[in-house]
């Protein structure tokens, strides 16, 4: 499937709502395995996860709506 049908289908809100959820997801679990592991870099790591949610979510949304 393309990306254009897929984004076509959710709509370009939840599709950038899913592929920021994903990318937040993804940095939360390297998160737990930074805290399991005793690193200093948990902190790091688990303090960008929303910002990294917000920015892919306004990057996407935007190329998703001029697509």
């Amino acid at each position: 499937m393309s990306s254009g049908t897929f984004v076509r289908r959710l709509g370009p809100h939840r599709a950038a709502l899913l592929a920021a959820g994903g990318s937040a997801t993804a940095l939360l679990l390297v998160a737990a395995l930074l805290f399991l592991a005793d690193s200093v870099l948990y902190w790091l790591v688990l303090g960008f996860a929303p910002v990294d949610f917000g920015l892919v979510y306004l990057l996407l949304k935007r190329s998703f709506e001029q697509a």
